[in-house]
């Protein structure tokens, strides 16, 4: 994989910066491309950002001044369409490859259009339906797409990752699950940045007039691009807004020349089903087979990410980070916006005292969904809709029509 935005010195610096308490880098002459850290206690050497990469290569140097001797190298998260070459037969270093997760890849190459690769991959009924989708949001709201890779203003920056963090949050307090990238935010608000300038990341905002309610996070290799994360703000989930980002950016990525839009880890259903390509995530142990304690340490090393992998095929990860939501947001457990349901549609008599409400202020931000849904379904846009209370409930009024919302606390 040429130009690895994960081996880049942007990336290498930021993340040693947030990650360790020391900042002592190794390389081996024999292994190119990759720089490691050491483990505090054994003598294991680790890639530079861990796990917390999308994808990791390297290759081995047919010619090297020496090969470390008693030591061990683990590299994460190496795809396997990645192949390094091999090290030398009969050589002291030796390799365990352990299969860890599935990655789901759009393999472009052969694509001249977004239209060619969606005809590939989905029959006319869905092809229509992303279409319909489409149409009816720029229909409903004033709706801009942003792609910032190569440029973006440090101001504009600011307010974009404000906006991701927030969507973000409320994303993952609406699922209830932990994640690491909230409690990282600050090491990707200091790395992105340079990384859009370098174009080795961009991202991709998809706007509801100045409010962003769709981001993507990608990094770019020379010819793969990677979808680091993403969110949607999920009030807008009966248009599909999660949809129209893949589209974008596999479009995107079809017209600057990149061979392949990679999800990542992770299984999601859109992955799946936007991918052409499903593959595994390796962890290499390279280690000095002459050595006792190496060879011990890498076959140690080995049978544990096996097992982990095979607990991680039982979900017992995402039990897992259940319960340390709820452990760590007993608080914030009851904030999550009611749900609610769409009463009948009566007639408001004129002796009703009707109060109209700013839906867009924080205030009346849990009625925003089932505004968005009765948007979707009548087609109104969001200028000639007015929203009212009366005697405890809630009506969405639109130029023939009116629907009562009823919250379900």
């Amino acid at each position: 994989m040429k130009n690895n935005p994960f081996t880049s010195p942007t990336f290498v610096t930021t993340w040693l910066k947030h990650f360790t308490s020391f900042k002592e880098q190794y390389s081996f002459s024999f292994i190119e491309d990759l720089s490691f850290i050491k483990n505090k206690k054994l003598p294991v050497f680790i890639n530079i950002g861990k796990n917390w990469t999308k994808a990791m290569s390297y290759s081995i140097n047919p010619n090297p001044e020496s090969v470390p001797k008693n030591k061990v190298l683990l590299i994460y998260d190496i795809p396997n369409y990645v192949i390094p070459n091999k090290l030398t037969d009969g050589g002291p270093i030796k390799t365990h490859k352990v299969r860890q997760y599935e990655g789901f890849l759009a393999n472009l190459s052969g694509f001249k259009t977004l239209d060619e690769y969606m005809q590939d991959r989905f029959d006319s009924k869905s092809r229509y339906n992303f279409r319909k989708n489409k149409k009816k949001l720029t229909q409903c709201f004033h709706i801009n797409e942003s792609i910032y890779f190569g440029a973006i203003t440090k101001d504009e920056y600011d307010v974009v990752f404000k906006s991701f963090h927030s969507l973000l949050k409320k994303t993952f307090l609406e699922k209830q699950v932990s994640t690491n990238i909230l409690e990282k935010w600050d090491y990707y608000y200091e790395l992105v940045y340079p990384m859009i300038l370098e174009k080795k990341a961009s991202l991709y905002v998809l706007r509801n007039e100045d409010e962003p309610i769709c981001i993507a996070l990608n990094f770019h290799s020379e010819d793969i691009s990677f979808l680091f994360f993403s969110v949607y703000d999920s009030d807008y989930s009966k248009f599909g807004i999660g949809y129209m980002s893949v589209m974008k950016c596999i479009e995107w990525c079809i017209e600057n020349n990149f061979k392949g839009y990679d999800f990542s880890k992770g299984y999601f259903h859109y992955k799946k089903r936007w991918s052409n390509v499903i593959y595994n995530f390796d962890y290499h142990i390279l280690y000095d087979s002459k050595s006792i304690t190496a060879s011990f340490l890498a076959f140690s090393m080995s049978n544990y990410f096996r097992w982990k992998q095979i607990l991680r095929e039982k979900n017992l990860n995402k039990t897992f980070n259940k319960v340390l939501f709820h452990l760590k947001n007993k608080e914030k457990i009851d904030d999550k916006y009611p749900d609610f349901q769409f009463g009948p549609k009566t007639e408001l008599s004129d002796s009703h005292q009707l109060n109209k409400l700013n839906f867009k202020s924080c205030e009346y931000a849990f009625l925003r969904k089932p505004i968005y849904e009765f948007i979707y379904k009548t087609g109104f846009h969001i200028k000639d809709i007015k929203v009212t209370e009366s005697q405890g409930s809630f009506w969405v009024i639109g130029q023939d029509k009116m629907q009562k919302i009823m919250i379900n606390n």
